[in-house]
């Protein structure tokens, strides 16, 4: 695949670095959308959940870390995890990094949205 310049099918770099640069600027946007959904959103959710509905955590492992040490520690878990994520995506070779966050808003997302879910639903029933 080649990106037109008007004279073919040749690449022109000035186009493909404007696109890669592009990516650096919406990579930001990812983070904060990340920080909101993975992060944020599904503390505050699962916060919601356990402490005014008769919901549990299903997760494994934030079920052991809850049961064990509390919701404070959830926190530090997850902190620690967006702290490997962000490794990850510095160690990676760059546009394929932009995956990392990307990655973490979807998962964010999904959680915050399937927590939601319940919540209302069970608030609802």
């Amino acid at each position: 695949m080649a990106v037109r310049d008007g004279q073919g099918a040749r690449p022109t770099w000035a186009r493909v670095e404007s696109y890669l640069s592009e990516f650096t600027t919406r990579t930001d946007e990812l983070w904060a959308y990340a920080l909101l959904t993975y992060v944020v959103g599904d503390l505050v959710t699962t916060f919601v959940g356990l402490q005014y509905t008769p919901l549990t955590e299903i997760g494994p492992l934030p079920a052991a870390i809850l049961s064990e040490f509390g919701f404070g520690a959830l926190v530090v878990t997850k902190l620690l995890f967006l702290g490997l994520f962000v490794l990850l995506w510095r160690v990676a070779p760059r546009p394929a990094s932009v995956g990392v966050p990307l990655a973490l808003v979807i998962v964010g997302t999904g959680i915050t949205v399937w927590n939601i879910f319940l919540i209302v639903g069970i608030t609802l029933v």
